[in-house]
């Protein structure tokens, strides 16, 4: 069966990539609090995936930057919009999520589109050129959302009120 024989072909590593991802998703569903850098780890996976589809195809830098930067317009403006804000606690460091959906949803759904585009051009050589220009739309799309929803947090992070220093022998 098709679907079989492309799952043996996936190497582990594309697994533990969508189980991780799965699984932070997940822990936002019921919300939390993180540090700014520990949040930062998914967005930074998908920023260096989506930069990396911009260097693995082969062409012309023009015809491959043109697909890529429209994708990456259009996620940073769904990152912006989308994206659930965090509470911002600069004095302790911490930002607080609240229960959403949207982590897990568009985490497992940009993993897939990425999935699906590169199986779709592995099962059919003659269609795999018509899939780079999706290829570098999603790519660009996943970068985009992430980096709207960081200078997006940056900012918001920035006018929170800042920590408080402490005085010494108090």
């Amino acid at each position: 069966m098709l679907v079989i024989e492309i799952l043996r072909g996936t190497p582990p590593w594309v697994f533990a990539l969508l189980g991780y991802l799965a699984w932070r998703g997940a822990v936002r569903l019921k919300g939390g609090t993180s540090t700014p850098r520990r949040s930062a780890i998914v967005p930074m996976v998908f920023i260096v995936w989506g930069l990396s589809g911009l260097f693995q195809h082969d062409g012309n830098l023009h015809d491959l930057l043109l697909p890529w930067l429209a994708g990456c317009c259009v996620g940073m403006l769904a990152g912006r919009l989308i994206e659930p804000m965090p509470g911002i606690d600069r004095a302790a460091g911490l930002l607080h999520f609240g229960p959403s959906a949207i982590p897990l949803v568009r985490n497992v759904l940009l993993f897939c589109m990425h999935y699906f585009l590169h199986v779709a051009a592995a099962l059919d050589a003659g269609f795999a050129p018509r899939m780079v220009a999706w290829d570098l739309l999603v790519s660009g799309v996943s970068a985009g959302y992430f980096l709207g929803w960081a200078i997006r947090l940056w900012r918001a992070w920035r006018a929170a009120p800042p920590a408080v220093p402490r005085v010494a022998g108090s």
